[in-house]
């Protein structure tokens, strides 16, 4: 096992990936089973609850890639990783506005 410092990028994508693998063989397992067994209200519990874990692990998976530093924004290029919407994007009130101005 290897120590959190030699811990690599790399390391971390196989992590995610392995994860996802076995999120999908869980379902394509389970699913079948639970509607056999126990109906399929809880085979979609499970589907649903799969979908929402692998995004999770999937939106890891971009963040971390997106926080690797200028190399991987070069990899990748810039857009890869689009900055936060500013106030400019007229979603946040401008500084001083009176609160709930926008919704009236």
């Amino acid at each position: 096992m290897k120590s959190f410092d030699t811990y690599s990028d790399d390391d971390f994508k196989r992590s995610i990936w392995s994860a996802l693998r076995m999120i999908a063989i869980a379902v394509a397992i389970g699913v079948p089973l639970l509607w056999w067994k126990l109906g399929w209200q809880s085979a979609v519990l499970l589907a649903v609850g799969a979908v929402i874990s692998g995004s999770g692990l999937f939106e890891w998976l971009r963040l971390m890639g997106c926080a690797d530093g200028a190399d991987g924004l070069r990899r990748r290029g810039a857009s890869a990783c689009a900055p936060a919407r500013t106030r400019a994007d007229g979603l946040l009130p401008a500084p001083g506005a009176r609160p709930g101005a926008a919704l009236w």
